[in-house]
């Protein structure tokens, strides 16, 4: 019953991930106080906020275009490849999903980036090595000390198709401990989950998720 409690909160709330990547929101904030690469943030921005607008109107490939254009303008950012690689799984192309994700990946892995490409491994029923990125997705959103569930329970519904509901258990837990995104307050994991005890899960973190599902901020 656990499991199957666990597994109603991850369908509920997994989701690919709609936050920021702290290093990229601080190097927009250097590069707007530099003059002239201030303005390449802005129009690398500009890019982004249209791809984001086109993509909730289902344009995806107009939304491509954008944050390609983003991308060009932010080579530091891994944040306009990781929407390029969603959009491509929302048109069912998932090798060039595939190769999107692990372009943002080489820039920067980190807990959206490992999410999307494990999420896109696995849509290829490439298991190994989507439970490979996830684990070292969730290794580096810990060491960066960030606190966003989304590879430990990609992992864990990972684990739920093949059968290993210890695992399962275990990263969904994990997840929890970890949870970022309005829809998971604590409140709502458990009501998914119920555990005895006091709450373990981290503060919401300071700043606030953008309101589209997948669409990331520098």
């Amino acid at each position: 019953m656990r499991s199957a409690a666990l597994l109603s909160c991850l369908l509920l709330c997994t989701a690919v991930p709609a936050g920021r990547s702290d290093d990229t929101a601080g190097a927009a904030g250097a590069a707007v106080g530099a003059g002239g690469e201030g303005k390449q943030h802005q129009e690398a921005l500009s890019h982004l906020l249209r791809g984001n607008d086109l993509s909730a109107e289902g344009r995806h490939i107009e939304a491509i275009a954008e944050w390609e254009a983003a991308g060009r303008l932010r080579p530091d950012s891994n944040v306009p490849w990781n929407n390029v690689a969603n959009a491509f799984m929302a048109l069912g192309d998932l090798e060039r999903a595939r190769e999107a994700a692990e372009w943002a990946t080489r820039i920067k892995l980190d807990y959206m980036s490992s999410t999307t490409l494990g999420n896109v491994l696995k849509a290829l029923k490439r298991y190994e090595e989507a439970e490979s990125v996830l684990l070292r997705g969730c290794e580096a959103s810990d060491a960066a000390g960030d606190a966003y569930e989304h590879p430990f329970w990609s992992l864990a519904n990972i684990y739920h198709e093949q059968g290993d509901y210890a695992l399962l258990v275990e990263f969904g837990v994990k997840g929890l401990d970890r949870i970022s995104h309005p829809l998971c307050a604590p409140e709502a994991a458990d009501r998914c989950f119920p555990r005895p005890g006091p709450r373990r899960c981290r503060a919401r973190r300071a700043h606030p998720c953008p309101p589209r599902e997948g669409l990331s901020l520098f």
